[in-house]
């Protein structure tokens, strides 16, 4: 109970029931030519119908009818709505990579008493009629969930009675009204808040060391080196390593290239980014700007959106290069919500040097590259 929880549950609910009512109109017919003298728009109030009744009736003793009174009878808890209770469910929150939970909404019935006051029998007819019209014996209205962006739909169930009074003994100097009572029952929800949202694992980091006996974890970390280490990454980021062909023509067009790699399934946009004055038009690009835990990790770069790319599979996609205005050498970048990769970047071979640090081939010792580990090179045709 020391958790604060609301969220204008019922407010909304009652919003969307007097949307739903507050539009009716009626007509008032000349008898006589069959023509439409006036359009009256049917009041409806959130009151109840005592209130009303006291509210409508000014000094002069002249009542404004047509009129309607809506109020609430109760509200009840609907056990049959309720399910998976305990687990609640869970959303995805890109902007925030995490995930959320949500407790399971509570369902509610609220039981509503609708009042109508009309003078004329035939403007009460005209009312009743519309209410029969729209209710079959329900309507379904929405909104969006108070915290995750969703549609929410509910649901308005009229009882389909109406109970009509007649004035049984009116003085000459009262004015004469009708008075038609029904009821309805909405069906929603009550919210509870949810503040602890669940984060995303998007790299997984495993180190596999060789040792000659178990010893505490600090002792091994000591005796670490890359000769007895070998690291193993699992990343949810997209891992660029290939691009066929390697090669694209100067000041060309509809140069299509495929890119091989990892976690393209998701991938979101694709740039390129070249060296000087091959894209002169290129933008800094800050995708994860806004998002604190990846932002220092994958900075903004400048680059050139690529439009249309097409996702193969999880291993490959293919896109049109656009036209490179000189020679030079262009990267790819792929981009997830998990961060973004780079040709130039993910394609290096990381190799170890075979030779002592003590031998004079350590210094000179070239690691073996593919030919885009610079990007497509730009060439003149």
């Amino acid at each position: 109970m020391r958790e604060y929880n609301h969220n204008n549950e019922l407010r909304i609910l009652l919003t969307q029931v007097i949307d739903a009512l507050g539009n009716v109109v009626i007509k008032r017919v000349n008898r006589g030519t069959g023509n439409t003298d006036d359009n009256i728009h049917v009041n409806l109030r959130y009151s109840p119908k005592s209130r009303v009744i006291h509210d409508i009736v000014n000094k002069s003793q002249h009542i404004e009818l047509p009129v309607m009174a809506l109020s609430i009878g109760g509200i009840n808890y609907d056990s049959s709505r309720t399910f998976n209770k305990i687990a609640g469910f869970y959303t995805d929150i890109p902007a925030a990579s995490a995930f959320g939970k949500h407790y399971q909404p509570l369902p509610i019935e609220l039981s509503l008493n609708l009042s109508i006051l009309t003078r004329y029998q035939n403007d009460l007819d005209q009312i009743i009629t519309c209410l029969y019209t729209f209710f079959h014996p329900y309507i379904t209205f929405s909104y969006t969930h108070p915290e995750v962006q969703q549609e929410v739909r509910c649901v308005l169930k009229w009882d389909g009675g109406l109970n009509i009074q007649y004035p049984n003994d009116v003085a000459a100097n009262l004015p004469y009204r009708v008075t038609c009572d029904s009821s309805f029952k909405a069906y929603g929800w009550i919210y509870r808040n949810n503040d602890d949202p669940v984060g995303k694992i998007y790299k997984i980091d495993s180190n596999f060391q060789a040792v000659s006996a178990i010893d505490d974890v600090f002792s091994m970390l000591d005796d670490r080196e890359d000769i007895n280490t070998d690291s193993f990454t699992i990343s949810a980021r997209p891992q660029l390593t290939q691009v066929n062909p390697f090669i694209a023509m100067n000041q060309l067009t509809a140069q299509s290239f495929t890119v091989v790699g990892k976690m393209f399934n998701e991938l979101s946009s694709v740039f390129v980014s070249g060296t000087e004055n091959v894209y002169p038009n290129a933008y800094e690009v800050d995708y994860f700007a806004d998002f604190p835990k990846l932002s220092a990790t994958y900075p903004a770069f400048t680059g050139l959106s690529v439009e249309g790319f097409q996702i193969l599979s999880d291993n490959a996609f293919t896109f049109t290069l656009p036209e490179p205005q000189t020679i030079g050498n262009v990267t790819v970048i792929g981009v997830n919500e998990a961060g973004y990769g780079n040709l130039v970047v993910d394609s290096v071979i990381p190799t170890f040097n075979p030779y002592l640090s003590t031998m004079p081939e350590y210094n000179t010792y070239v690691q073996p590259q593919f030919e885009w580990v610079d990007g497509i090179e730009v060439k003149e045709p």
